[in-house]
């Protein structure tokens, strides 16, 4: 009863210092708080004040833009006005005071004054794991621009071997290339980066030697802790990477398993024109804006490194790593499908443990064969082999985010933005994920870090900001921060149509068709782009303000001249769901019944929710309002019924508001979906 009566009377105390509103804290209770990431921003320190009984306070304010309040609490101004007039009283002793440090820092009190300055660099430095390291880019020394690529590959082959390492974290290469090879702010590059330790150096080449010297900088120093020189031929550089990463982690204390320094020690291959057009194939991929023509000559690279040595396992796998990623992003034709598999499956069998392998494994079954099960299970058979190796880690989480399993992935995207912390795609899933599951302050903190990050174009980075717009519409009912995010971006060079197909996309929403229909007329776009799905004409936009309207005659020509153009698209990808779902809308206004519901449902054909409940629940949705046009009700509640308890699918808020849904409107069971309870909604 005594310790619980003090902690009511300290607490008492506490909130005596406060106004309405107010959430104050003892020292104590915050220190307490900052240990967990998601409270730490939001404590505030207003100092110390003397309250009842002489009793002195550390008093921290608890506020964000949800909860608390800002200011300073009145009466805590009064009495920190009234302790700084005392404070003048004490001037004299405080001189007095500081006299007496003085001595004791000239004489033995200098010992313990550094001391205490040591200790609160070590403090800062605790957050940041003492075992991590980023490798930036070497020096390039070699004057032929031929073989420029084997600085580029070097490094990467460095971090790729420290990746082994499970009591290592090691950054992601996509974050270090943004570094210089000799920067002169190693403490700031590795607080950005989040290591204690970076490695830099520098690569040369004299007739057939490569010359590598190395140094591993501790951050908190500045100062080498670990340095060598290799003059090798270029078969030994091999060797030389295993060794660097060894002596690394010796020199950061990170104690490799047997396996791993089995794994490390492992050479490639001993044919060296072999190991050169791997290396060369490796740089086709690290250069900036990788396309289809340079995917293709990084696919040749590695093809004629297999021919030199076809028991290169590792030429093997990254070979049908680039089949599968040419497939899934420029040509899905079944030659690349097949070659992304066989390749993984042979590096395997040439080297069963190879962490390359089971990763080109687990993309093909995870993106082009939407297997889930063998793809986390090859995932984590990478994992144990290459534990830092963020390619893996994304590998998981998008998984993950294909099942429903978004709380999940977040952690795993968690840990792919503090193993690749510069990488914007990282930051953008992230935010995605967060925003599946409702977490809104975090999904817009990290899509801003995104769009901070982001190499690309202006109109990137609206798409990217515009995409969490939406994220927050969908699961607040509210068009503020499209608003904010289109107010922002006026000024952009439209010629896609962004921006003005996203005031149009606001303004139907709020029923302001004017508007709409003005922001598409006026755009200089003719074919209008969109970020998340298919592209349209200004027939289709201007068919949905007249339908909207309930002009259906107006909507049917726009309609018309906007099909054979949606045909055309669909004939250039045949197995898009979302064009199908597209075809499925225009011909569901145009009243064509039949083939409305054929392309609806090819659409969720090809992206069923119990294959994606990432992006599948959309294709429902399509056919949702699809069978809300034909005079289907029946169906399209049932379906809206089994889509709104999913996460990350349509919410009640949306039905409310979106004219789309306007045919269900006066349907008492429509309207029951919109105003009854909420669905719980279970997160994995």
């Amino acid at each position: 009863m005594n310790v619980a009566g003090a902690g009511i009377n300290m607490a008492q105390r506490v909130m005596d210092c406060g106004d309405s509103g107010h959430i104050l804290l003892s020292q104590r209770i915050a220190d307490d708080l900052a240990q967990h990431e998601r409270w730490r921003s939001h404590l505030y320190d207003l100092g110390e004040v003397e309250v009842k009984h002489g009793v002195r306070l550390k008093i921290v304010n608890f506020y964000s833009d949800t909860f608390g309040n800002r200011s300073v609490p009145d009466k805590l101004q009064a009495a920190l006005s009234t302790q700084r007039r005392h404070a003048k009283r004490r001037n004299l002793a405080r001189a007095a005071t500081a006299a007496l440090a003085l001595f004791l820092l000239l004489g033995g009190g200098y010992y313990f004054v550094l001391y205490r300055a040591e200790e609160k660099i070590r403090s800062r430095e605790s957050e940041i794991p003492a075992q991590s390291v980023a490798v930036l880019p070497l020096e390039n020394l070699i004057p032929d621009a031929s073989d420029a690529f084997l600085a580029g590959g070097i490094q990467d082959e460095i971090i790729t071997q420290l990746s082994k390492v499970g009591a290592l974290k090691v950054i992601s290469r996509t974050s270090t290339l943004q570094y210089g090879s000799k920067p002169d702010n190693i403490r700031k590059i590795a607080k950005e980066l989040g290591v204690a330790a970076v490695l830099e150096g520098s690569v040369q080449k004299a007739a057939n030697k490569i010359h590598v010297n190395v140094q591993l900088i501790k951050a908190a120093i500045d100062r080498p802790i670990w340095s060598q020189t290799y003059d090798v031929v270029l078969i030994d550089v091999l060797k030389a990477q295993s060794e660097i990463a060894q002596q690394v982690a010796g020199a950061l204390s990170a104690t490799l398993t047997a396996q791993e320094k089995a794994d490390i020690e492992q050479k490639a291959t001993n044919n060296s024109e072999a190991y050169t057009l791997y290396l060369k194939g490796t740089e086709a991929l690290r250069r900036p804006a990788v396309s289809a023509e340079r995917m293709e000559e990084g696919q040749r690279y590695f093809e004629e490194a297999i021919r030199q040595d076809p028991n290169f396992a590792l030429a093997h796998a990254r070979l049908g790593q680039m089949h599968t990623r040419i497939a899934l992003f420029y040509d899905p034709s079944t030659l690349h499908k097949e070659r992304g598999k066989s390749e993984a499956e042979e590096a395997l069998r040439l080297q069963p443990n190879l962490a390359e392998g089971h990763v080109g494994l687990g993309l093909y079954y995870g993106r082009l064969a939407r297997d889930y099960e063998p793809a986390l299970r090859e995932y984590d058979l990478a994992k144990k082999g290459a534990p830092n190796e963020v390619q893996i880690i994304y590998g998981i989480a998008h998984v993950q985010m294909k099942r429903g399993q978004f709380r999940a992935a977040i952690a795993n995207w968690e840990r792919a933005t503090s193993l690749d912390p510069m990488n914007w795609n990282m930051f953008d899933n992230l935010s995605n994920a967060y925003a599946a599951v409702e977490m809104l302050p975090q999904a817009e903190k990290a899509k801003h870090r995104a769009a901070e990050l982001t190499t690309g174009s202006a109109l990137e980075r609206f798409g990217m900001m515009q995409s969490w717009g939406w994220a927050y519409y969908d699961l607040t009912g509210s068009t503020e921060k499209m608003k904010e995010i289109i107010a922002a971006n006026q000024s952009l060079d439209d010629s896609t149509g962004y921006v003005a197909q996203a005031v149009y996309l606001v303004a139907m929403i709020e029923r302001n068709f004017d508007v709409a229909q003005q922001a598409i007329e006026k755009s200089p776009a003719t074919i209008f782009e969109s970020f998340a799905g298919p592209r349209a004409t200004k027939n289709f936009l201007l068919g949905t303000v007249a339908l909207a309207r309930g002009q259906t005659e107006e909507a049917r020509k726009f309609f018309e001249a906007e099909l054979p153009f949606a045909r055309n698209e669909l004939a250039a990808a045949p197995d898009s769901a979302p064009r199908h779902a597209q075809i499925g809308l225009i011909c569901a206004y145009l009243g064509q019944k039949e083939e409305a519901i054929a392309e609806g449902q090819r659409a969720v054909d090809l992206l069923p929710i119990s294959k994606d409940k990432n992006d599948g629940p959309a294709m429902s949705t399509a056919l949702a309002e699809i069978y809300g046009r034909v005079g289907e009700p029946d169906k399209a509640i049932a379906l809206l019924e089994e889509l709104l308890p999913l996460p990350n699918s349509i919410r009640q808020r949306y039905l409310k508001n979106d004219w789309n849904w306007d045919p269900l409107r006066k349907d008492p069971r429509f309207q029951k979906l919109v105003t009854g309870p909420p669905p719980k909604i279970i997160y994995e």
